[in-house]
């Protein structure tokens, strides 16, 4: 059990099966038309993520377009580096080889689904 909020939670609870089906009973319980979506994520790191990675297929497709294009020219990096040292500068386990000369070498995007919510405390909301 986990205390969360002023009440325990089983582990059952936590789990996001346990959260769809807690929103999909308030749905059934409000009045219609209702909301056509519910977010029940948190914002950071949930719709954070979504709108980082529509960004990311956003700068590849753009960049496989354009194959030609140098994304990271002598230019551009002197002009980063003045900026901030940190961004004119490759990390250091840089292998040289970049596909399409994007100058990144690697790049991670996280999501922790971690969050629990009650969908229960926003039916005041969806009722109105």
């Amino acid at each position: 059990m986990v205390l969360q909020r002023g009440r325990l939670h089983s582990p059952i609870e936590r789990t996001t099966y346990h959260r769809h089906t807690r929103l999909y009973e308030l749905a059934r319980e409000t009045r219609s038309p209702g909301p056509t979506a519910v977010v029940e994520h948190g914002t950071n790191p949930g719709l954070v993520s979504h709108l980082t990675k529509q960004a990311l297929t956003d700068v590849a497709t753009t960049m496989l377009a354009e194959p030609t294009r140098a994304f990271r020219t002598p230019e551009r990096d002197e002009v980063l580096a003045a900026a901030n040292p940190y961004l004119g500068e490759r990390p250091s386990v840089a292998t040289g080889w970049t596909p399409h000369n994007t100058g990144t070498d690697s790049l991670t995007v996280s999501h922790d689904d971690a969050h629990t919510t009650d969908p229960w405390q926003f039916s005041s909301v969806l009722a109105s």
